[in-house]
């Protein structure tokens, strides 16, 4: 009898360390499978381009285009070609208060031509420039809105438009995307 007791209570020990093993392996496993998509993605992922501001976002009131809202796209045009504005752009300005705040924000400029791409490109400087002296005159109370984030956009649309019609580039940009936008 003294077996059979040794047989029963040595069973059940035997299974709980197997369960626990079965834990243990399905955990590194999926562990093991999470680190390979996220090594994956960021090897294989680029800075995806975000979608264009929809048509309402572009148009005032009564439907008509906003000052420097986005240029339609001509019919039959080419495929959007997205120019990053890199590096970050990274200002100081105030709050209504006058207390210091800070802006970081990178800025993509959308376009159908690549003649416009290579010269937004050969301008950067100027255009970076232009954009620095826009980011910092805004006030921190107006950046927190949607409304004031729009604005910031339509605004950054035109000063690029200004320099390129400067620089007598033939073509345009349709829209200026924020792909990141940071406020403190």
């Amino acid at each position: 009898m003294a077996d059979s007791e040794k047989g029963e209570s040595a069973a059940p020990a035997a299974g709980p360390s197997m369960t626990k093993l079965i834990v243990v392996v399905a955990v590194v496993a999926l562990l093991t499978a999470g680190i390979g998509a996220g090594g994956a993605i960021m090897l294989l992922g680029g800075k995806a381009a975000p979608p264009p501001v929809a048509a309402e976002d572009a148009t005032g009131e009564g439907g008509e285009a906003a000052a420097g809202a986005a240029v339609a796209p001509a019919e039959g045009a080419g495929e959007a070609v997205y120019v990053d504005l890199a590096p970050s752009f990274v200002v100081n300005f105030q709050d209504a208060s006058g207390r210091s705040r800070f802006l970081k924000v990178d800025v993509n400029a959308m376009t159908r031509s690549d003649d416009v791409g290579d010269a937004l490109n050969k301008h950067l400087p100027n255009i970076r420039n232009s954009l620095v002296m826009l980011f910092s005159k805004q006030i921190y109370e107006q950046l927190m809105t949607d409304e004031g984030k729009l604005q910031l956009r339509k605004d950054a649309l035109a000063e690029i438009q200004t320099v390129l019609k400067k620089e007598q580039v033939v073509g345009g940009v349709e829209d200026v995307l924020f792909t990141s936008f940071v406020v403190q």
